[in-house]
C-alpha cells in the first residue's frame, strides 16, 4: 500500500512540472493567473488522491474477498472432515452399545431358561416326596442308618445334593424312575461327565459348546454344578 502511495505521489509530481514555469524566480503573468493555476492545481491534486484512494480501496476489498472466501472454503473443508470424523465415532458407538445389549439380553434368558428349569426340578421332587408314604414313626430314625449312600462318579454332576436333604427326600430318590425320565437322566449325566471331562482337559467353553451342540450357559452350568460337588465329596 505505501508502495502504491509513493508511486500515485511521484506522479501528481511529475504532472506539475509541467504546470509550473520554467526561471529563476521571475514573476510571470498576473496575479489572476496565478491564483488560477493554483486552483487547477489543486483540482488536480484532490482528483488524483480521490484516485488513488479508490483503487487502494477495491484493492483492499478484493484481498479481503478472496481472503473470505479461501477462510470460508477451508472452514467447510476443516468442518465436513469433524462431522464425518463424528459421524464414524457415533457409529461405532452405537455399535458396540447395540452388540452389549444383545449379549446382555441372551444372558437375562438364559438364566430366566435356568431358573424356570430349576424351578420345574423343585416342583418334581416336591410331587414325588408328596406321592412317596411317610415312614412309621419307628422306623424314622433307622432309615438313614439303613439306606445305603448311593455311590456317584467323581465327574458326575450332584443336582439331587442341590434338593435331597430330608430321609423322606433320600427315599423318595431312590424310586424307579419312568423310562422317559431314565433316559433324560442317563443323557444328562453323560452330557455332564464330557463336560466336565473336557473343562478339565483345559477346553473352552465355548469350545466344549460347540462339540456337544449346547449352550455356553449350561456348559458353565455344569461345570460349576460339578465343581461344587467336588468341593462336597473333598
Amino acid at each position: 500500500m505505501i508502495q502504491i502511495l509513493l508511486l500515485i505521489a511521484g506522479a501528481v509530481i511529475f504532472a506539475l512540472g509541467f504546470f509550473i514555469p520554467e526561471g529563476n524566480g521571475h514573476r510571470q503573468g498576473t496575479e489572476g493567473e496565478q491564483k488560477e493555476f493554483s486552483g487547477k492545481l489543486r483540482e488536480m491534486a484532490d482528483r488524483e488522491l480521490k484516485d488513488a484512494t479508490r483503487r487502494v480501496r477495491d484493492m483492499i476489498d478484493e484481498e479481503v474477498s478472496v481472503a473470505r472466501d479461501s477462510s470460508e472454503r477451508s472452514l467447510e473443508k476443516i468442518t465436513n472432515e469433524k462431522i464425518m470424523a463424528i459421524n464414524e465415532y457415533g457409529k461405532t458407538v452405537t455399535d458396540e452399545i447395540e452388540k452389549n445389549h444383545k449379549e446382555v439380553v441372551f444372558m437375562y434368558d438364559m438364566l430366566n431358561d435356568k431358573t424356570t428349569d430349576i424351578k420345574n426340578t423343585i416342583r418334581k421332587y416336591e410331587a414325588i416326596e408328596k406321592k412317596t408314604p411317610k415312614a412309621a414313626p419307628n422306623n424314622a430314625a433307622a432309615a438313614p442308618k439303613s439306606a445305603p449312600k448311593p455311590k456317584e462318579s467323581s465327574e458326575a454332576i450332584h443336582i439331587p445334593k442341590l434338593f435331597a436333604t430330608t430321609p423322606t427326600e433320600a427315599a423318595a430318590g431312590e424310586k424307579t424312575p419312568a423310562p422317559g425320565d431314565k433316559a433324560a437322566n442317563t443323557a444328562a449325566a453323560g452330557s455332564g461327565s464330557e463336560i466336565i471331562r473336557l473343562h478339565r482337559e483345559n477346553v473352552s467353553d465355548v469350545d466344549i459348546a460347540k462339540r456337544l451342540g449346547i449352550g455356553v450357559g449350561e456348559v458353565r452350568l455344569a461345570i460349576s454344578l460339578g465343581d461344587a460337588g467336588g468341593q462336597d465329596e473333598s
